[in-house]
């Protein structure tokens, strides 16, 4: 990506005339060395491709991967569109930190001057890598009943940055308790973008599977696998984080 480079260049630049003590740099620094990585838990296969391979290609992760076109995967171009916008803020502090700096500005005063924007990059940051990670982004709770019967109830856990720039530990996000209310998450999730879902969609040739999506054109077959529980529950984080990031800042 040629705009990480060129963050990644300015930025050895800078370090070599750096004043001790810089936090604006030492921010920076800690967000370079921030692990930025996608991972889906669903299996989204254009509509054709799974009619004419079957569902049992989606069982198979390596038959999968094979037939897998991220252009269907809306979740991975939101993902990409936050990652081009991370390097590209990171871009802006590093040109509004050099022209401050001209004007010798004490390292305190210009790390003040830009809070704003490094609380934004942070929470982006956290959009794209949310903290904590399975298991402790899980909380379970027990609810009793009237007639003494139990329900258990399984909500997210995880962190935001707060005006003042600090870490706070949330609690938000009902994901279900059991299997069929997982699908029906995720059945919602593509709802809230505008697409119309089919669950349980039979196909002209008797073949069901978990959902159907379809949005201008575009015919999807959706299938929720739980191989892993930490991606999966890592999908439900990045929407979450990234309602609160678009309630701050719209998509910008």
């Amino acid at each position: 990506m040629e705009i990480k480079n060129e963050v990644l260049r300015r930025f050895e630049d800078l370090k070599l005339k750096a004043r001790a003590n810089d936090p604006v740099l030492d921010f920076i620094k800690k967000m370079l060395l921030t692990e930025l990585s996608f991972s889906s838990q669903l299996r989204l296969l254009p509509y054709q491709l799974v009619e004419k391979y079957g569902i049992e290609s989606l069982e198979n992760k390596l038959s999968f991967d094979k037939l897998f076109k991220p252009e269907y995967d809306v979740f991975l171009s939101e993902w990409e569109f936050h990652y081009g916008e991370f390097w590209k803020d990171l871009l802006h502090l590093l040109e509004v930190y050099q022209k401050a700096d001209t004007f010798n500005q004490s390292p305190l005063a210009i790390f003040n001057d830009l809070s704003d924007l490094m609380i934004k990059i942070e929470r982006r940051s956290l959009v794209l890598n949310p903290e904590p990670k399975y298991p402790k982004n899980i909380v379970e709770q027990k609810q009793k009943r009237l007639d003494g019967s139990q329900k258990n109830y399984k909500f997210l856990r995880v962190y935001w940055i707060d005006e003042d720039g600090s870490k706070k530990r949330m609690v938000a996000r009902h994901i279900g308790n059991r299997y069929d209310q997982v699908e029906k998450e995720v059945a919602d999730l593509f709802h809230n973008r505008g697409f119309a879902v089919h669950r349980e969609y039979k196909s002209t040739q008797g073949k069901i599977y978990d959902m159907v999506i379809e949005r201008e054109g575009m015919k999807t077959a959706v299938e929720v696998k739980m191989i892993n529980e930490n991606t999966f529950y890592d999908l439900f984080l990045f929407d979450e984080l990234q309602k609160r990031f678009k309630d701050e800042y719209g998509m910008k």
